[in-house]
């Protein structure tokens, strides 16, 4: 009796290891499967991810009502920087801004695009300097996989009357060294209330490269008739500045993303309490 109980329980004990160890192996399967799956949807269908913008202003401390000199830095993540399929071209940003943002660009320097398709950078400067309005770089991967990062910069260009027109030049290698330049406009919205950057991109390496993410710094003080003049001006009426960023793709919906910044004046004391949180820049 007392070895058919012993085998009874070696029978079940093994049947029971068994079974928790089969368990196991379909639970480490299924989790290496998930796994696998988030893996794919972040790494190799990232388009389908939603930009991270990056976008600050300095100082913060601004007049309530006049428009002082300001330093703009804005950027996104549009996709992971270890993804391993080409991702859908990016065609045009749009960024609307709140109306206590100034552009001026009366008085500044301009470049054409003709200047600006030399090969050399370092004549472009020599004839173009002072009319940069911004430096910057844009990371890009080609269809083999290849990545790079290549400088920006900004120039104020020639515009119509009531519009400011600025070009972005970058200079890539591969797959045959060219001049890019992204060309972009700016005009008042709602009335004057609000201000609309539209940014067309030129097609990568005919179409076999994408950008992954960018960032330019916007800044540039000069002298019109006598007088101190900033490209880039804000004033702080009410506690912050709402930005809203439109990224426009081959194929694939818009995506938008919306920025909020604080920003303080001599009269914030007055202000109510409740303000909203701002983004992280």
């Amino acid at each position: 009796m007392r070895e058919g109980a012993r085998a009874k329980l070696r029978s079940a004990t093994g049947t029971l290891l068994l079974g928790t160890t089969m368990f196991c192996a379909a639970a480490t399967a299924l989790a290496m499967a998930l796994h696998g799956q988030a893996a794919d949807a972040e790494v190799g269908h990232g388009h389908n991810l939603l930009p991270v913008v990056r976008a600050s202003i300095s100082p913060t401390d601004l007049p309530s009502r006049t428009a002082a000199p300001i330093t703009a830095v804005v950027g996104a993540e549009l996709y992971p920087p270890q993804v391993q399929i080409l991702p859908p071209t990016l065609r045009k940003i749009r960024l609307d801004v709140g109306g206590n943002l100034k552009v001026t660009a009366r008085g500044l320097p301009t470049c054409g695009a003709k200047a600006l398709r030399s090969e050399r950078t370092a004549r472009v400067l020599e004839s173009c300097r002072s009319a940069v309005i911004g430096v910057g770089w844009v990371r890009i991967v080609w269809e083999s996989g290849e990545r790079a990062r290549l400088p920006l910069l900004a120039f104020n260009a020639p515009a119509p009357p009531g519009e400011s027109r600025v070009l972005i030049r970058a200079r890539m290698k591969l797959p045959q060294p060219r001049t890019l330049l992204a060309r972009g406009s700016i005009v008042k919205a709602r009335k004057g209330r609000s201000i609309r950057v539209s940014l067309q991109i030129p097609p990568l390496a005919d179409g076999k490269a994408s950008i992954l993410a960018y960032r330019l710094k916007i800044r540039r003080l000069f002298r019109y008739r006598g007088k101190r003049s900033s490209y880039l001006s804000a004033s702080c009426p009410r506690y912050m500045l709402i930005a809203q960023f439109s990224f426009f793709f081959d194929g694939q919906p818009t995506k938008t993303e919306r920025t909020i910044r604080q920003c303080r004046s001599p009269s914030a004391d007055e202000r109510p309490a409740n303000r909203p949180t701002p983004d992280r820049a």
